[in-house]
Order: C-alpha cells, then structure tokens, then sequence
C-alpha cells in the first residue's frame, strides 16, 4: 500500500511591494483599510520608502473621529514607524503615542522603541524644565504640551510607566536620574522609598542633588527628600546614616534636627557616643561657626538626663569650648622639628653679610622663614630672645613683589 507524505508548507514569502495595500487605503471598506493597514504594519519596516509616499493618508486616517479606535491607531503605528526609518523622532513619537501601549511597548527592546523612549525623555524633561522655570500663571498642562507640540498627559503617562518599570526591574538609579533631571520631587520621593531606602541610592541623591541639579529650589527639595529617608533609616536603627543625615540637615540650615541627631546618640551605647562625638568634630570642620552655635543653643534648651550629662559637655567642648583649636595646636607642637640653630647660624651670617642693616631683603626672608618654621606651634623662643632683632625687617613690599 502505497503511503503519501503530507507536503511541508513552505514559508510565507517577503512582500515584494506595498503598492496594493496602500491602495486599499482608498477604499470605503472598514474591513479592507484595517486588513491593509495591519499588513503594511508588518511590512512598513523594510518597505518604508514606498509607504512614505502615503504618510498624509495614513494621519488622516489616524485623526478620523469615525473611524473605529483600533483602526486609527494602527494607522498611527504604520505612521510612527515610517517617520522613525525618516529619523523623525518627534513625529514618530508623536504618533507613536497616539497608537497606544499596544503597539509601543517602552519596555520592548527594539531600536524604534529605545530611539521613542530617548526622544520622550527629552522632550518631557525639557517641558517640566520650562515649566518650572517660567513665572507665569498658565495651566501647567497646556504649558508643558506648548513646549514640546505632544500630547502631555500620554507622555506623561508613558514616562511614569518607564520608572516604574525601572524600579520594578531594580534600576532605581536609572529611574532617579530622570526623575532628578525632570526636577519631579514626588517621584525623587516614590523611589528611593521603593528601594528600602537604600543608603548607596540615596547617597547617589545627595551628590547628584549637590553636584548636578542647578535649580536651588529643587536642590533645597531633593536634600530635604533626602533628609527624611535617611531619617527614616536612622530610626530604623541604622546609626551609621547619622554621617549623612547630619551633612544633609546641616546644608539645610536645620539646626534642631541636628542637634536632636545627637542627642539621640548620647544617649545611645558608648560607641554610638563616639560617633556623635565624631560628628562634633566634622561640623565644626565644616567652618560655620554661627550653626554650630545653634546646635549647641538647642542642645543647652533641651532637659538632657544626668546620666548622659558627662558626654554633652564633652561635645559642648567640642562644639563652643575650642576644643578643636587646643588639639591642633598640640598635634603641631609635637609635631614641629624646628631647629632653632638653624635660625640663629642664619642670624648670625646675615649679621656678617648686610652689618645688621635694616634695608636688608634676606633679613625680611630670614623673618618669614622663621614664621613658617613655627607657625601654630606656640613656640616663640626665638622671637623672644631676638626681637629687637626681628623687628629691624622692613622691606615687606619687596618681599611680595619677589613672591
């Protein structure tokens, strides 16, 4: 018995041309222009040139309110991808955002979707930039769809979805790059809570804050995001975000935050004191004295236990007592290797060459050698033993010209 073999159906050839289904755009059939229009979105990638001849038919059947909702936006689709293959990314977004989420995925990996999603992060950061940078009293809305000609709710929309899919996918600083560039505070907000906080995002947000973001307002914002996170962190337990929550509320002005930061740790275990101690040190490195006497108002208005009296007068010495001055001083007392006879062979040689004259220049060089060899070491015994000495340099304006 003879057996036959069922034939493989071969593959579905490539479109030669797209001139048939660009002609069925002409008929008054629904159900034609729709069948020629999801075939020209199939095709419209590699025959592109020959649909561009098209593009007005295809955005007035886009924009027609009586056609079906699903025809118009193939018809955005078909469109959008032309104007992409043009390198048209304003048009092609423009209609790519009219075909809906259906047919522009921004978490598809294409390079028609990631050249959309580039040019919609342009164009709505530069909107938000605009908006916020200009004064006036228009609808926030009709201002950001004047910048940039799109539709602002759908770019809007569309964005949001992007960050959201970031922080879904863990790519929380991608997703606070832009919201940090589109100057969005709630959103600054909305992901680092998403990510725990996490400390390294949120250090990432007060660099960026401080090195990147131009518009003070938003800078003073972000910071004070910033600030309750890590607040939310050290509460949590998390005393080492003391270091940066304290550099935040300190460029906020924030005196009694700081001052409660420390108090919190004072009254915390011996090595929690330490750090408290350390973050002494480091504000009043930070040179401004006039908040560092607020924090140490504040902490003097506040009814501090006895038991933890000790530490805050160790910190109040640090803060207001000049404590620091006193450590400097010592270090370079000890650490000075000054020779004095070094000074007094010097003396002794200018004495010889210049007969003690007062017009000497080397004697003014002599001086200020002297004052580098022992500048805050305290030690004047020098200058005590010798200052009548000292005291006959007087070409100081020489000295600067040479320098």
């Amino acid at each position: 018995m003879m057996s036959f073999e069922q034939p493989t159906p071969a593959p579905p050839q490539a479109v030669a041309t797209a001139s048939g289904y660009i002609a069925l755009l002409q008929e008054t059939d629904i159900n034609l222009r729709s069948h020629a229009l999801q075939k020209l979105l199939e095709c419209v990638d590699s025959l592109w040139h020959e649909v561009a001849e098209s593009l007005p038919d295809l955005e007035a059947v886009s924009e027609d309110p009586d056609l079906p909702v699903k025809v118009r936006q193939t018809a955005a689709a078909v469109a959008s991808r032309v104007f992409f293959h043009l390198e048209e990314s304003h048009q092609a977004l423009r209609l790519a955002l009219q075909a809906g989420t259906e047919h522009f995925d921004p978490s598809h990996k294409s390079p028609y979707v990631e050249r959309l999603v580039a040019a919609a992060l342009d164009a709505y950061i530069a909107a938000r930039n605009k908006m916020l940078d200009d004064d006036d009293d228009q609808d926030m809305t009709d201002t950001l769809a004047a910048a940039v000609d799109l539709p602002f709710q759908q770019l809007q929309a569309m964005v949001h979805r992007l960050l959201e899919t970031s922080c879904a996918a863990k790519q929380y600083d991608h997703a606070l790059g832009i919201a940090l560039e589109a100057r969005e505070t709630d959103k600054v907000r909305d992901i680092l809570q998403a990510s725990g906080p996490s400390r390294e995002l949120l250090k990432y947000a007060l660099t960026s804050a401080m090195t990147v973001v131009s518009s003070k307002a938003f800078r003073q914002e972000t910071m004070a995001v910033v600030a309750d996170s890590l607040a939310r962190l050290f509460k949590e337990g998390s005393k080492d975000a003391a270091y940066d929550l304290v550099l935040v509320q300190q460029l906020l002005k924030q005196a009694a935050p700081v001052a409660a930061t420390l108090e919190t740790l004072f009254k915390g275990t011996e090595q929690e004191s330490l750090l408290g101690l350390q973050l002494c040190f480091d504000l009043m490195d930070s040179g401004d004295q006039t908040f560092v006497n607020k924090v140490a108002e504040t902490f003097n208005a506040a009814v501090v236990e006895d038991k933890f009296k000790d530490r805050w007068e160790q910190a109040e010495k640090v803060l207001v007592g000049g404590f620091p001055a006193e450590l400097a001083l010592s270090f370079l007392y000890k650490q000075s290797h000054a020779d004095r006879l070094i000074m007094e062979t010097l003396k002794k040689g200018l004495e010889e060459r210049s007969s003690g004259s007062r017009s000497s220049v080397l004697h003014t060089a002599a001086v200020v050698t002297h004052s580098y060899l022992y500048a805050g070491t305290t030690n004047d015994s020098f200058l005590r033993d010798y200052l009548d000495w000292m005291k006959k340099a007087s070409n100081w304006y020489v000295l600067m010209l040479l320098s």
